[in-house]
This record gives C-alpha cells, structure tokens and sequence, in this order.
C-alpha cells in the first residue's frame, strides 16, 4: 500500500509540473500578445524610415545617371543622322523640283511659235551665252546626240542640269571652296585607318569626319561663302540658260534657279557630307551596259529612259530618227545609280 501511495503521488507531481509548464507557457503568450501591438508599431516605423531611405537613394541615383547620361552625351561628336530613306526622298524632291522648274520656263516655249522665234532670237544675240551652253552639252556626247530625237526638249534641259548639278555641287566639296580644309580632313580621316593602333572602328572615323563637315558647314565665314556661292552658281546656270527667260525679269530668272534648284541641291549635298554614311550620286558601276534586257527589240518596249535623257516616257524605239542597232543599244544603253553604304 504504502508503494502503491508513493507512485500516485509522484504521478501527480508530474502532472502539477506539466500544468505548472503549461500555465507558464500561457503567461509568456500572453505576455507577448500584450506587447504585439507595441512590436508592430515599431517594425511599421522601421518599414516608414527604410521607404524614405529608398525614396532618397533612388533620387540620387537618378541624378547620378543623368549626369553620366549627359556626360556621355558630350563625349559623342555632333552628327546628323540622313538615312537612306530620307535621302532617296530628298533626291527625289529636287528630281521633282528640276521636272516642274523645266516645264513652267520651257513648256510655254514649246507650245509657242512666237516665244520659240523669241528664243532664237535670243540665241543669236548672247552667242557667248550659248556656246557656252553647248560646250557643256558636248561635255555628253550621248546627251548632245540625244537633240535629234523628237519631242525630247524638256528631258535634254533637264539631263543637261542634273548633269550640272552633278559636277558643280556633288562631285566636289561643298563646290570647292574649301579645297585644302576638305583635303586635310580626308587625309586624317585616312590617317585615322591606316596609322592607329589599335585601328579605330569605321563608324567612329566615320563620325570623326561627319562633325568636322558638320563644324564647317555651320561656321558663319563659311554660311557667308555659301550664300555668295549659291548665287554665282545660280547667275552661272541663269546665264546659259538665258534662251528659256525670254522677256521675264533676270532677277527673278536666277531667283528662281536659286530656291528650286541650287539651294536644293547643295543642302543635300550638304546633308550627304555631314552624314556618318557614305552616300554616292554616280552612274551604278553594278550595272553594265545592256545588262537590263536580252537582245531583242521587243525587250525594250515600255523601258523607262530616265537613265538615258531623263526621258519621263517610256521608250519607244519607232519615234527614233536614227534607229539603233541592238549592238548600239547594247553599248549605250546606261542605268543610273544612287546608292548609300
């Protein structure tokens, strides 16, 4: 019996300490419960302050990359960015600005027996004028030749600019005035490939030049040159040309020249220089003579001739006073190209 007590009461001290265990687990809950509220509050002040310190960090590092942003920017040289498609449109502008200049100064002409007879007449009394008019003709023995054909007036005047154009403007440096800046420039551009180490890339060079172009092209002395050149090229083109004005006030005649055809002209030229691609206005060497059809008369109906006398009709052999043979089509016959890269 007396074992059998003392085994009871050692059972139910344990069970009192496993309660006692328990009722002190549930004071220190409830002691924590008690203090939740004051816990959150504090971790809510703490997630308050960490936003702000955000908010501050982000604030600054925006500033730090715009100032990196800017920085970079002035490390890059000034370019101009003239893609093909924007160029293929303005040549296409000023091939449209040609088209209609020719048509109001020499359709009328055209269409008249008395302003031709008035042209003539013209003709005969400025001879100088005319001579030198011809002796650029004679420059393209295909062009010269091309007066024979019918109906072809318009498309000779407006081969014989576009082939002026072509040596005047955008086959020099902004029209030679600059020669031995525009020869230096290119001589370190070549410098700048052949002679560093390690050698630079091509659009690096080529942004090299673009901003050396670009920095003489907007020099004031220069704008000032430009500006007398644009009208000497204008009076030059007005003075061969003297036939189609007829009676038309000069000053007008070379305005006119000026606004749809010369400044045109050498703003594109401007834009080709000044741009970090290449852009070139020449004869496709791509394209050989012939090239474009098999032999045959019948491939040539309904060929465009803008490659030929700026023709904007389609061929048609049978108006030819002088019919080629297909070996002289195959020999002359030319495409024009205009080609970036």
């Amino acid at each position: 019996m007396d074992h059998h007590w003392k085994s009871q009461v050692r059972e139910r001290d344990a069970a009192i300490q496993r309660q006692s265990r328990i009722i002190h687990d549930l004071h220190k809950e409830i002691a924590k419960l008690k203090e939740a509220p004051e816990n959150v509050n504090h971790k809510l002040d703490q997630l308050k302050r960490t936003h702000l310190e955000l908010e501050r960090e982000i604030v600054r590092l925006r500033s730090t990359v715009a100032e990196r942003e800017s920085h970079i920017v002035n490390l890059i040289p000034s370019q101009r960015q003239f893609t093909t498609d924007e160029a293929t449109t303005e040549y296409k502008n000023l091939d449209d600005n040609i088209d209609e200049w020719v048509e109001l100064w020499a359709g009328r002409i055209v269409g008249s027996d008395e302003l031709q007879a008035q042209s003539i007449k013209y003709a005969r009394r400025n001879s100088v004028d005319i001579n030198t008019f011809s002796g650029w003709l004679r420059k393209w023995p295909y062009l010269f030749g091309v007066i024979l054909v019918p109906d072809m007036n318009q498309d000779v005047l407006i081969a014989f600019i576009w082939r002026w154009l072509q040596e005047s403007i955008f086959s020099t440096i902004l029209c030679s005035t600059i020669p031995d800046v525009a020869k230096v420039i290119d001589g370190i551009a070549v410098s700048m490939d052949e002679y560093i180490n390690p050698k630079p890339s091509l659009y690096v060079t080529r942004t090299w030049r673009s901003q050396a172009y670009l920095t003489l092209v907007e020099h004031p002395v220069i704008k000032k040159h430009r500006n007398k050149t644009v009208h000497e090229l204008s009076k030059q083109l007005a003075t061969m040309l003297g036939f189609m004005r007829l009676d038309a006030d000069e000053s007008k005649f070379i305005r006119s020249i000026s606004e749809n055809i010369v400044e045109p002209a050498l703003a594109l030229h401007e834009k080709f220089l000044t741009s970090i691609r290449d852009f070139n206005l020449h004869y496709d060497p791509n394209f050989r003579a012939g090239e474009r059809f098999g032999g045959e008369y019948s491939h040539l109906e309904g060929v465009d001739c803008h490659d030929i006398a700026r023709n904007r009709r389609k061929l048609d052999v049978d108006k030819l006073i002088l019919r080629p043979s297909i070996e002289e089509f195959r020999e002359n016959l030319q495409t024009a190209g205009f080609d970036s890269y």
